[in-house]
């Protein structure tokens, strides 16, 4: 086995700073940094893309080990992009879905200017808990 050195994790619920405080621990140790969160948030992306079901997880498997996903700065600077979801509730196995996308670039915290938006429709009635967070209505 490889040596790989030690593993850092950083657990709590979404907005709480997780990946601001891995930030600042990642570039105060000089360490690499892994943003899981954003890699679920592709999955996700990608799941709405191609119209697919996240119910069914072989399927999500085979769709997570063909994502493309590179996390590089330019020669410029340090290169974010931001990424946020609105769901129609919580919970997979309800069959919540995705009602809007959104993308914003930064470079060294500075936006762009390249943004992406998109509303979906869900084709199903947004959970009550759901609209408390973001309020959207069916």
């Amino acid at each position: 086995m490889i040596n790989q050195g030690p593993v850092i994790t950083i657990d709590g619920p979404s907005g709480a700073g997780k990946g601001t405080v891995s930030q600042l621990i990642a570039e105060k140790l000089g360490w690499h940094i892994l943003d899981s969160g954003a890699l679920y948030r592709l999955l996700a992306l990608a799941v709405s893309h191609h119209g697919m079901s996240a119910d069914d997880v072989e399927t999500l498997k085979v769709l997570a080990e063909h994502l493309d996903i590179q996390f590089e700065p330019s020669e410029e600077g340090k290169i974010e992009i931001i990424l946020d979801t609105e769901t129609t509730g919580l919970s997979i196995a309800n069959k919540h879905r995705i009602v809007e996308i959104g993308c914003i670039e930064l470079e060294n915290q500075i936006p762009t200017g390249k943004i992406f938006h998109e509303y979906l429709n869900p084709e199903r009635k947004v959970s009550p808990e759901a609209y408390k967070v973001h309020g959207y209505s069916d």
